[in-house]
């Protein structure tokens, strides 16, 4: 919490809209001893696309496929919360396609990718909530031995669901968000287990 009180606004801007997340990404990914956890979750809030890992300004050399399989390798799930702002409106379907491969996960039905219209305050706000207390309910619940999903005795096959749509209401986006985070918070305890 230190850390975070301690962030401050950028005074200059980057050579060009697109940013680096890939390297954050990374650093998480391989600055934390993940082993030390059954519940592996990595949350990227961005307005911007990522540089390319071919391109001379990345820190990794690595594309959106290329960290999605880094994180299923050490079973992290990432969700994109995707700001789509008006500054960046000619890049936001590239972005977009490149947090959808990012955020792709084998335990759930869709890409952890939730668009916020407009860089909604509100809307951002709603989905930081809804996701932070999924997941830390999940985390208590499963420490005490409760049946939460993800515990052995909630463990039913489940069709996937129906790929999000293109721009989903927030409404649509926060149930997306729940079903997705139940899924993937069973597949951990699963996994632990």
């Amino acid at each position: 919490l230190d850390k975070v009180a301690s962030l401050k606004e950028a005074t200059v801007s980057s050579a060009r809209f697109d940013e680096d997340p890939y390297a954050g990404v990374m650093a998480a990914v391989k600055g934390i001893d993940w082993d030390a956890f059954g519940g592996r979750y990595v949350v990227l809030i961005t307005d911007a696309g990522a540089i390319e890992g071919h391109d001379p300004l990345s820190g990794t050399g690595l594309d959106a496929q290329q960290v999605r399989l880094e994180l299923q390798e050490r079973g992290i799930a990432l969700y994109a919360l995707h700001l789509k702002t008006g500054a960046g409106k000619a890049d936001h379907a590239h972005a977009a396609a490149q947090y959808k491969e990012l955020s792709r996960n084998p335990n759930a039905p869709s890409p952890l990718y939730f668009p916020v219209d407009a860089g909604s305050v509100e809307q951002f706000g709603q989905l930081v909530d809804q996701l932070a207390g999924q997941i830390t309910g999940q985390v208590k619940a499963a420490s005490k031995g409760d049946m939460v999903p993800g515990s052995a005795r909630t463990a039913t096959a489940t069709a996937p669901a129906a790929a999000p749509a293109a721009s989903p209401t927030p409404e649509q986006a926060k149930a997306q968000m729940a079903a997705a985070t139940d899924q993937v918070g069973r597949a951990m305890q699963l996994a632990w287990l």
